[in-house]
């Protein structure tokens, strides 16, 4: 079977590495902007000799067929692309495409299924490998590799596991093909879709001190870390992205009045950036990011950010 992989990034990488060593990667589809993902995917193509083709959005359906003419797939496997693939497209290949997909459909269809799993505290995540038909992420199910999404998860680390996780799918999926040459069995999509995954706004990015409990906003950050530089937050106007943060067991006198949520509070042990959240809990600020750098979070102390004042 001779096997195609379009991909857009490290994501696809360990599912890369089984179909060489397996001898079954025929060529590589690459498309969008270069990127260090995309530079990894390329590297590994020119060390073991697969041949690659990279598509721009505006020729992409000539680009793409021209691509499919030339390695003559039996089926294309999808590790994130950035573009819609034309129908057209899709039944060129006798077993058509199949999609890697970073969620448990049908909850979280879309571009960004990571961030919105983490942001909303989900217990579990997984790979799910569906065809591919007209419509995104709406295709009948192959299988599925699920895992538990641990709360300190970060977009970072969810990206590899699920890189892993796609690799066990890969394997499962190659061995249905071998078991079923006439078309392995597929499940469609049942019930009523869950949450949806589209691509953030500034808004879904911004920590809100007011509304947000410390799980929630540790969960945000947890989520853009590293793709976003980190949730977003001001002082003195200053824009500052969050992107660590620990809960701490100070103690809070609820019998008095406390300051506003986001307010930099002083523990008795005042090792870092403490800030005082909506369920009077405390998160210390461990890494930020600033037009200037990376730094600790208590390095906006050394800048003259003073306790008694407060995020915005």
């Amino acid at each position: 079977m001779r096997i195609v992989v379009f991909c857009n990034g490290a994501f696809a990488l360990p599912s890369l590495d089984e179909l060489i060593k397996r001898k079954k990667l025929a060529g590589i589809v690459t498309g969008g902007n270069p990127h260090d993902g995309l530079d990894r995917v390329h590297m590994a193509a020119g060390q073991h000799g697969i041949p690659v083709c990279h598509v721009q959005k505006k020729e992409m359906k000539t680009q793409l067929e021209d691509c499919l003419r030339q390695f003559s797939p039996d089926i294309v496997l999808v590790f994130t692309f950035p573009y819609k693939i034309p129908q057209q497209v899709l039944s060129v290949p006798a077993f058509g495409f199949y999609n890697f997909h970073g969620s448990l459909l049908p909850n979280y269809a879309g571009s960004h299924p990571l961030f919105w799993q983490i942001k909303n505290q989900e217990p579990y995540s997984g790979v799910t490998v569906h065809k591919m038909d007209e419509e995104m992420d709406s295709g009948p199910i192959a299988l599925v590799e699920k895992i538990p999404l641990h709360p300190l998860d970060t977009y970072g680390i969810l990206s590899s596991r699920l890189a892993f996780s796609a690799r066990l799918a890969l394997i499962r999926l190659l061995q249905k093909f071998e078991d079923h040459h006439h078309g392995i069995p597929l499940q469609m999509q049942e019930g009523e879709k869950g949450p949806h995954a589209p691509r953030p706004e500034l808004k879904d990015v911004i920590i809100d001190w007011t509304n947000q409990c410390a799980a929630s906003i540790r969960a945000l950050v947890n989520a853009t870390n590293p793709w976003n530089k980190g949730a977003v937050t001001t002082i003195r106007g200053i824009p500052v992205r969050v992107l660590q943060v620990s809960e701490l067991l100070l103690e809070t006198d609820a019998a008095h009045e406390l300051p506003p949520p986001g307010t930099i509070i002083n523990g008795e042990d005042f090792q870092g950036l403490n800030v005082l959240t909506k369920d009077t809990k405390v998160l210390r600020i461990d890494i930020i990011y600033l037009e200037e750098g990376f730094f600790h979070g208590k390095k906006l102390l050394e800048f003259g950010i003073q306790p008694g004042e407060a995020f915005s």
